[in-house]
């Protein structure tokens, strides 16, 4: 254990990789660098018809972290110094696992290490991950390094969206698109798929090597319960069968085999459906979970103190016209009743209600008339599933899911 720690605190110079990570946060830094509140200030002079295409910026930039989401924030960190801190660049088993043919080779004696992130859909996963990773490059050159010649490009992170099948030959079509994306590529997906076409296990196993040459750090794979098949409510109900089963063993394999014989590490976002299939996983779930899990929570009242005293009178000040709403308990109350305080839904409620706000037709303000017209006009199918589940309806949330993935 004590390695461990040397390796994940090791000065820059002893071990290089982790040049890019910079000082080890606090909570609250990580407070303090992630929080994002949009400009605020008289902007009177803004044409009503845009009203909505400002909100809409401003409502993406708003982002006041939960502890939850800052404990996620600071695991991400933590995992990334492991992986990083393992590699000795120049060391013989370094350099063993780098020029062999044998995908098989060890470049780092850390442990696997995973993370999990899960949620409800529109909670804030994939913006607290996407928020955390900004803290770091997710290219950093080193002019030198320790027995290579000239410049090395280090890919600190990577994130893919695991595809909607699930299978083994998206997933490695993916990774592969995602890796030339990141490095400004375009002959890497022909050069790692090249004979291989119809062989996704060796395109993976391409992938991983082209990963530990690059000294990948961290692999983040968003929507991972798409390794899984979900069944719709009405289907489950009509056949009394489970809501998740593996979708293909060998997609899930495969990236367990990766994650443990890389040393990269792993972070897995996704709804509840993914938590809920590895609780059938022991020996994954453990694995998966080494470094962390972390289930982010809507406002689940309309007196939340993050929500009432913190997020609404930010989302206040997006606003435009003369007047407007101020911060209330009564603003707090609808738009808890209309959205379950789930951040994405919050947000697109807001927006909506500015495009109501534009039509008035004299003396153009926001009120709480627009926002009962903004979630009756452009919500309504929601608002039985959002009312279920404040009233805490068994089953309301996977309603939920399913009205948001377009299932039955």
């Amino acid at each position: 254990m004590a390695d461990l720690v040397e390796e994940a605190t090791a000065r820059p110079e002893s071990r290089p990789l982790l040049e890019p990570l910079g000082e080890i946060p606090s909570i609250k830094g990580l407070a303090l660098q992630l929080t994002s509140l949009p400009e605020s200030g008289d902007r009177g002079d803004i044409n009503p018809l845009e009203w909505p295409l400002f909100a809409e910026q401003d409502c993406d930039e708003l982002y006041i972290p939960t502890p939850n989401m800052l404990r996620a924030a600071a695991a991400i960190d933590r995992a990334l110094r492991r992986a990083l801190g393992a590699v000795e660049p120049g060391s013989v088993r370094c350099n063993a696992s780098l020029y062999s043919v044998d995908a098989e080779g060890e470049v780092r004696k850390t442990p696997e290490l995973g993370l999990m992130i899960t949620g409800a859909s529109g909670v804030g996963k994939s913006a607290t991950v996407s928020r955390a990773l900004s803290r770091y490059p997710q290219i950093f050159r080193h002019e030198a390094l320790e027995g290579f010649k000239g410049p090395v490009d280090q890919v600190v992170w990577l994130y893919a969206q695991v595809p909607p099948k699930g299978n083994l030959k998206e997933l490695a079509r993916t990774l592969i698109r995602e890796a030339a994306d990141a490095v400004g590529d375009s002959g890497l997906v022909q050069r790692l798929t090249k004979g291989a076409a119809n062989d996704p296990s060796e395109q993976l196993s391409r992938w991983q090597r082209w990963a530990r040459g690059r000294f990948l750090g961290l692999l983040v794979l968003d929507e991972a319960q798409n390794l899984f098949r979900v069944a719709p409510t009405a289907d489950r109900k009509r056949c009394g069968k489970s809501r998740v089963r593996v979708s293909e063993d060998l997609a899930l394999k495969e990236v367990l085999s990766l994650f443990n014989r890389s040393g990269i590490a792993l972070a897995l976002i996704g709804t509840p459906d993914l938590r809920n299939a590895l609780q059938y996983r022991m020996s994954v779930s453990q694995r998966l979970m080494r470094g962390g899990f972390f289930d982010l929570e809507r406002f689940k009242t309309a007196t939340d103190e993050r929500f009432a005293k913190k997020l609404v009178p930010e989302l206040a000040k997006i606003q435009y016209g003369p007047g407007g709403l101020q911060s209330s308990a009564e603003l707090c109350k609808v738009i808890h009743r209309y959205t379950a305080g789930i951040h994405r839904l919050i947000a697109e409620l807001w927006v909506h209600a500015h495009n109501v706000a534009a039509e008035h037709s004299t003396s153009p303000t926001l009120t709480m008339d627009d926002i009962h017209t903004a979630a009756n006009r452009y919500m309504a199918p929601l608002l039985k599933i959002t009312a279920a589940i404040n009233d805490g309806t068994p089953g309301a949330l996977d309603a939920f899911e399913d009205q948001i993935s377009g299932g039955a």
